[in-house]
């Protein structure tokens, strides 16, 4: 609590961190629902994850989602009108630290679909993003074969992913306006060197409205 600085445990836990963890917790846009992500180390070889739910009004928690890819640690993020989370999941088989999947998430049913694809790199952060709309969920990535980063768009019914443009090294924590009208990220740059923090209003410009 801002105003008390009151510290409330939500997902209580006597179990290390390496057998339970609860991560990546997002709230719902009323503020009366907590969704992260639960591990719980089934195997040394195979984690299960999953995303859940608690109300805090009733102290109800809940299963949401359960992730197709047990070893990712996704970042979730909920959509404007609290009906969607966008999350990432990676293909089983696969490096896991490059190939993506974009899920789209029902928080009524916990019903699931695939967006699109696309490539990360290892140790970046990659946390879905929605438009002030709901319309769009933002992601930075690159496509198979390319080598230069951008910020990327999907809507929310899919279809073919468009890209902004940008053409940086490793772009990361992008933060939208709450307008949608531009982006905030950290990025390499258009030459990899120290990190470094861009305004795609300032020197990259792209309009998003």
């Amino acid at each position: 609590d801002p105003g008390t600085g009151e510290i409330k445990e939500i997902f209580p836990s006597d179990k290390d961190a390496r057998e339970e963890l609860y991560i990546a917790p997002a709230w719902s846009p009323d503020g009366q629902i907590v969704y992260c992500i639960h591990g719980v180390q089934l195997t040394a070889a195979e984690p299960s994850l999953s995303i859940i739910a608690k109300d805090l009004s009733t102290g109800r928690t809940w299963d949401v989602y359960r992730m197709n890819a047990p070893f990712n640690f996704p970042m979730i993020s909920v959509s404007p009108d609290g009906q969607w989370l966008a999350a990432l999941e990676h293909p089983r088989g696969t490096n896991p630290n490059r190939e993506r999947i974009l899920m789209a998430i029902s928080t009524e049913n916990g019903k699931a679909r695939e967006l699109c694809r696309f490539v990360s790199g290892t140790g970046n952060v990659v946390q879905p993003r929605w438009s002030a709309d709901g319309r769009y969920i933002f992601f930075p990535g690159l496509r198979k074969g390319e080598e230069k980063w951008d910020i990327w768009y999907v809507p929310i019914e899919g279809g073919e992913p468009r890209k902004l443009g940008l053409a940086l090294n490793q772009i990361n924590y992008i933060s939208p306006l709450s307008d949608s009208s531009r982006i905030v990220f950290s990025s390499m740059g258009p030459t990899v060197r120290g990190g470094e923090v861009w305004v795609e209003a300032g020197t990259y410009v792209a309009n998003l409205t």
